[in-house]
């Protein structure tokens, strides 16, 4: 999706993280507009389109779950009013995972994450 690609030892990690989001938000409804990688971690920013914004606790909900069908531990939904977050962890806590969400309307911003914990 973007065209930055992730560190080889990240893609097989990140591409799960995409497909779950793809799975909960509709693959023809995320945009990557940049992607870099900083410090050993990579950093992907979507906007997101056709969402409803009484479902973002569904959303969260399937992020969730979709993460842990994944293999990641540890996962943690934060949410105030501004932001939403969810942290994971590779079980072997080596890697870990901070996706935010801000959401306006129907449209929204996902900030990805990967890099060593």
């Amino acid at each position: 999706m973007c065209t930055v690609q992730p560190p080889s030892n990240l893609k097989e990690l990140n591409d799960g993280v995409l497909e779950v989001l793809a799975g909960v938000f509709g693959p023809n409804n995320m945009a990557c507009n940049v992607a870099a990688i900083q410090n050993g971690a990579y950093n992907e920013d979507f906007t997101v389109t056709n969402l409803d914004p009484s479902q973002i606790n569904n959303y969260l909900t399937q992020i969730s779950k979709g993460l842990e069908t994944k293999g990641w531990a540890n996962v943690t939904i934060a949410a105030n009013p501004a932001q939403l977050g969810i942290y994971a962890q590779t079980t072997d806590h080596s890697i870990e995972l901070i996706i935010l969400m801000q959401i306006q309307g129907n449209m929204g911003n996902i900030a990805i994450q990967i890099g060593p914990s």
